[in-house]
């Protein structure tokens, strides 16, 4: 060991002293405070608080003695507030102090401690500044809790650019909106020195979340609370007579309003869950009573409910004592049988009862003697039937055929099969039973009388359903939460519910589960598990990565196929979660995230450099919780958790496959619509996991409807744009690629016009499912085959909950929405596809595809950064236009860019931004061969990691994809290019284009099927239908909807040139046709139908047509006639109107000579300006203006205002 003298010792350390930069936050430790304007320091300057009321905005906004990292004091915020406004106390760095970091590396760190929040991550830091050039930078740190925390290190390290002008530090502790949090800060470090970042221990956090013993009471304490305090799985719940006055938020006073009737008023509070009974026993029932305050003096009558006592115990007192204005009541609870063992209700009955308004506050039952804490009663009932879920049997095999996957779709008793079924419940009793009201207009179908079952399937049409969701008290008993009192009857229902199915082939998802049960037992708990992720994620609630989220699915998943397996179910397809979206921004992804980032980059130099950021390490980089903050690393957090998806569907199939072990039993997963174009689903993993993919919407009938809006994501999935489900549907043929089935698990089929719901015709839904098969369906379950009836008893109130579209505007069942008769829909789609299915089902379904549309998993993913980029509507833009052009398509995604087959002749690019360096070679080889690229104008600008792309081939033709008449642009370039088409529809009716057709045809040589649809026309339109056939020889041209024979002029069959040249046919609105080629003759009373004819029925159709397009000119113009109306002003007194004089600050041109240089005009998008402003005087919906002329005010009319 070497050592050194004193004296050198003593210097180093000074000199390490004198290294050490200063702190620049002035009052780190809050060990002073500016009491006159209440701040951690002056001068006010320095701060910015919000909301506007400052301080008194928030609950707490203090220096606190009662929590400390270090010294005497903490600063203590708290937000209270849920609504639309984040309380942030923002201080502004010195312009000293900013030079003095300025070229340097900041480390802004605080010590945090977490009472409570709303959910994780809005408690939290943000170290923030601008430079003189206008950039922005800004890091954010957050603590991973929604629960109590000890004190952590939260920590910022950003760069600060030389030329800085403005650096700000935030204190959040309810950032984002509708979040609330409550916290201590302390320990303020603002520094160029770097400053070590401190993990929190998470295993010793989750271990230490154990809720200490409940401490004794003492004698004269509350024993058991009612009012305030009522345990969580307990509820109030008055009688009819007895209403709430206002919510009760379970605090001390509940205010309700008696009603005249001819029974007491009651007001219950109980639990329904048998192990949430109260064993109240260790306390003599001489020494309890209930103690209660009533507004009014009264009878009352108090009723103890224990156990399985046959009735309750009755305690009554004529009147209370006043007490400060109201009444006390004590009811001594002695000489009333035994303990209280299993205490689950208890009722107060107003015995007198004058109507108005009266209180109960301060309710409890009182102990005289030092008792323990009560807790749940024993429930040897609930344990066994929790054992009853615990049963490891797995089921192995039955003697129930179900369908294999063969050639992409389903097989099943020897011959292709397409699922046809619809979403249902998962019980009967609600919309079915011997209550006439259950059928309040008596109506004479099957549907309305029965329950779904074999017997009512069997009538409809169906050969299988979709079951929403499985039943969720076993996984609610298996985590242990409470066993419902009923829960022999939910057995015996639900086991009488699945047999009726009998054999049919099943498919049940997993949407609901028992989150709300979770909920109401635990808050905290509920909150701390909720997943990290700012977008809807209603159906994934939990982090997976946290030991009880995961514990919450397995269980359910568990409980949920043990049920089905021991009832007999024919399950075939298990949905592991309905519309899904995962993204969770959890520590335990964090660290996984740098355990793979070390294993892929090896240093953390390497990852520094290719992420340009500065991270000390890995463990740095684990610690990290906001991650958004850092562009160039986000592609490998994106598809971190890309991945992780993957993992855990995989993980959650294992689970089910431990119970459900059968043969030609699969799993799947539904999206979110919204999900294909944005967050951090990558559906090419999702495909690696899963047997089976799902999607869900459906195509929307009517007109003059574009602009409906869910009022949630799954609302959306029902009234997304008409165009955006055939999208969906080639989207998952691109991702199943002819080998994995696809199904809808969630069809919708509405009829909507001028924004109301009009009845369905049950051409709907015959179209809509011939769609699907067109576009790579191999089911669908149409949602929902439900009644509603408790809403409507007449056919006015089933059409009043209707018309104005929701999620109710589904229901099969509301004989508005659905007319009785329109319910063959589902069967006659089956007839027609029945005599073809070997034919039409199997994949290669429609011809190979010429034109390939790419999909960009980089640009979607840093789409994050570029709220403005418009991926999905540059998507459907393009798109929809090679759709309706009749070329056929695909979409193809980055790893296929390298091996394209050779049919495919044109590579459409709408939106990729980003791309893949290995892109660049491929493109340049596709152009070599002669292939034709169409891209947006800026696709390939950047590579995953935002990286100049370089070395891009010449001959890539451009358009903008976001200006819509460059759809029409693309599809010229094709036509001129020749591009390859299995057929073609035109207008010979007159000059109007076409509008949404689809045109489609499934090859098998000597048959062939053309599907033919106009989607957007409203009315019908004569067309010439040309098809590019190869095959030699003659044949027949069949109508298999109309039974009928088109013919040319002079025969009755067709050869290739003929059928190349093209034939009339009347295409409907909004309905299905369905042509076949075949070699034998139809039946002979087929009618023959040539051209003339053709043009007859045309004619005919012109005139039927005529009524209903002058009803909808008339809705247009009447529509048009109230819009005008509703924008102008007409009792404008324009006289008395003075314009306002803005010339003195008008700040720019209407003018734009560039773009995007910040110069202007109106929105500096160069020749998409207002350079053709009309100016002068003049009147605007009834208001008086003066338009300031730029050229008489130097070059000045307009008063921009700048964004970030």
């Amino acid at each position: 060991m070497t050592s050194f003298p004193k004296t050198l010792l003593l210097t180093l350390l000074l000199v390490a002293g004198a290294l050490q930069a200063e702190n620049l936050f002035p009052n780190p430790s809050f060990e002073t405070w500016d009491e006159t304007l209440n701040l951690p320091c002056g001068p006010a300057s320095r701060w910015y608080l919000q909301p506007k009321a400052k301080q008194a905005a928030w609950a707490q906004f203090r220096r606190s003695a009662d929590e400390k990292y270090s010294g005497d004091y903490s600063w203590h915020l708290k937000d209270d507030d849920s609504g639309l406004m984040n309380h942030t106390a923002m201080y502004f760095v010195p312009a000293a102090d900013i030079r003095a970091l300025a070229g340097k590396v900041a480390s802004f760190a605080v010590r945090v401690k977490l009472v409570a929040s709303s959910r994780s991550k809005v408690v939290g830091i943000i170290l923030a500044g601008s430079c003189k050039d206008g950039k922005t930078f800004s890091g954010a740190d957050y603590v991973d809790s929604a629960t109590a925390t000890g004190w952590r290190q939260l920590l910022v390290r950003l760069p600060i650019p030389e030329n800085t002008n403005r650096l700000s530090l935030s204190f959040c502790c309810a950032n984002f909106f509708h979040a609330t949090g409550e916290a201590y800060f302390d320990d303020v470090l603002l520094t160029s020195d770097d400053v070590a970042r401190e993990a929190p221990d998470l295993a010793a956090e989750l271990a230490a979340t154990a809720a200490p013993a409940p401490a004794p009471i003492a004698a004269g304490g509350v024993f058991f609370p009612v009012a305030p305090g009522l345990p969580p799985t307990w509820h109030a719940k008055p009688t009819p007579n007895l209403p709430f006055r206002s919510k009760w938020e379970r605090g001390a006073t509940l205010d309700l309003e008696i009603k005249e009737s001819v029974y007491p008023p009651t007001l219950s509070f109980r639990t329904n869950y048998l192990n949430r009974r109260f064993d109240l026993s260790a306390a003599p029932l001489e020494e309890l009573r209930f103690s209660l305050l009533l507004s009014q003096n009264l009878p009352l009558t108090l009723r103890l409910y224990n156990g399985d006592e046959e009735q309750p115990r009755e305690y009554r007192l004529a009147e209370g004592q006043p007490e400060n204005g109201q009444f006390r009541y004590v009811f001594e609870l002695a000489d009333s049988g035994g303990p209280l063992t299993a205490l689950h209700k208890i009722d107060l009955r107003l015995l007198r009862r004058p109507p108005g308004p009266v209180s109960f506050s301060d309710l409890a039952i009182i102990t005289g003697v030092a008792v323990p804490s009560p807790g749940f009663a024993p429930s040897p009932e609930s344990d066994a039937f929790r054992v009853s879920y615990e049963d490891p049997r797995v089921y192995r095999d039955d003697d129930r055929e179900r369908p294999l996957i063969k050639d992409g779709t389903w097989h099943y008793q020897g011959r292709y099969e397409f699922w046809v079924g619809p979403w249902i419940g998962r019980r009967s009793t609600l919309d079915w039973g011997p209550e006439p009201r259950k059928n309040p207009l008596n109506i004479d179908h099957i549907a309305y009388k029965i329950g779904p079952c074999k017997e009512v399937f069997d009538v409809m049409g169906f050969n299988s359903a979709q079951m929403s969701a499985a039943h969720s008290w076993p996984g609610q008993v298996l985590y242990g939460l409470g066993v419902p009192d009923d829960y022999q009857q939910l057995e015996a229902a639900a086991a009488t519910y699945l047999r009726g199915f009998e054999d049919i082939p099943f498919v049940i998802d997993f949407a609901f589960g028992y989150r709300g049960v979770l909920q109401e037992e635990d808050a905290a708990k509920y909150r701390d598990l909720y997943q990290r992720y700012d977008r809807w994620h209603e159906f994934i609630p939990f982090c997976p990565e946290h030991p009880e989220g995961d514990r919450y699915y397995r269980d359910y998943f568990l409980g949920g196929t043990r049920m089905a397996m021991k009832n007999g179910s024919n399950v075939f397809l298990y949905e592991l979660f309905n519309e899904s979206r995962y993204g969770c921004q959890c520590s335990f992804n964090a660290r996984d995230f740098a355990r793979r980032m070390e294993q892929k980059y090896g240093t953390i130099e390497r990852a520094n450099a290719q992420w340009q950021t500065i991270f000390t390490s890995f463990d740095d980089v684990a610690a990290e919780s906001n991650f958004q903050d850092y562009r160039r690393l986000w592609p490998d957090w994106w598809q971190f958790l890309a991945a992780r998806y993957g993992e855990i569907l995989r993980h959650y199939s294992e689970v089910i496959r431990s119970v459900d072990q059968r043969p030609q039993v699969y799993i799947t997963e539904m999206c979110s619509t919204t999900s294909v174009w944005d967050g951090f689903m990558d559906y090419r993993v999702v495909a690696e996991a899963l047997d089976v993919l799902a999607s869900e919407g459906g195509w929307r009938y009517g007109y003059g409807s574009d602009n409906l809006k869910g009022r949630d994501e799954m609302e959306a999935a029902a009234f997304q744009k008409p165009f955006t489900h055939w999208y969906v549907c080639d989207f998952y043929q691109a991702l199943a690629k002819g080998k994995l089935p696809v199904v809808n698990n969630e069809h919708y089929c509405i009829r909507v016009e001028f924004g109301q719901r009009v009845p369905s015709k049950k051409e709907d839904m015959i179209t809509s499912l011939w769609n699907e098969v067109m576009h790579g369906s191999s089911g669908n379950f149409t949602y929902v085959l439900d009644k509603r009836f408790w809403e409507w008893e007449t056919y006015e109130q089933a059409k009043a909950v209707v018309i104005n579209p929701s999620y109710k505007s589904s229901s099969m069942l509301n004989p508005y929405n659905w007319p009785p008769e329109e319910l063959v829909c589902f069967k006659q789609f089956r007839e027609e596809l029945e005599p073809y299915r070997e034919q039409v089902l199997p994949f290669p379904r429609t011809g190979l595809p010429s034109v390939a549309i790419f999909h960009s998993y980089p640009t979607q993913a840093m789409a994050f950064y570029d709220r403005d980029m418009d991926l999905k509507g540059r998507m459907l833009n393009w798109y929809s236009a090679v759709l309706h052009a009749h070329y056929p398509l695909a979409i193809i995604f980055d790893e296929e860019l390298e091996a394209l087959p050779p049919h495919i002749e044109a590579l459409v690019f709408p939106c990729a931004d980003y791309a893949r360096v290995q892109s660049v070679p491929a493109l340049a080889a596709f152009i070599a061969r002669g292939g034709l690229v169409i891209a947006d104008d800026d696709a390939f600008r950047w590579d995953e990691y935002s990286n100049e792309l370089t070395g891009l081939p010449a001959g890539i033709a451009r358009l903008n994809a976001k200006d819509p008449a460059s759809a029409q642009a693309l599809v010229a370039m094709l036509d001129q290019r020749g591009v390859k088409r299995y057929g073609s529809m035109r207008p010979v009716d007159d000059d109007t284009p076409l509008n949404g057709t689809d045109l489609q045809l499934i090859d098998r040589g000597d048959f062939k099927m053309v599907f033919a649809v106009s989607m957007f026309d409203v009315r019908q339109r004569l067309v010439k239908v040309a098809l590019n056939i190869q095959d030699d020889g003659e044949f027949y041209l069949r109508d298999i909807v109309g039974k009928r024979l088109l013919v040319p002029d002079d025969k009755q069959t067709w050869n290739r040139d003929e059928l190349r040249e093209g034939f009339l046919l009347v295409l409907p609105s909004q309905e299905r046709v369905l042509l076949t080629l075949e070699r034998e003759a139809p039946p002979a009373q087929w009618p023959r139908v040539a051209p003339a004819q053709q043009r007859e029925l045309f004619r005919l159709a012109q005139a039927e047509d005529a009524p209903r397009l002058a009803a909808i000119r008339e809705k247009l113009r009447a529509s048009g006639d109230a819009a005008v109306r509703d924008r102008n002003y007409d009792d404008v007194a324009t006289a008395k109107c003075r314009p306002l004089d803005l010339r003195a600050v008008a700040n720019m041109h209407f003018r734009d000579e560039q773009g995007d240089d910040r110069k202007g005009g109106w929105f500096d998008q160069g020749s998409n300006d207002f350079a053709a402003m009309p100016l002068g005087d003049m009147t605007l919906a009834g208001v008086p203006f003066h338009i300031i002329d730029p050229e008489s005010n130097a070059g000045r009319g307009a008063v921009i205002l700048y964004g970030t």
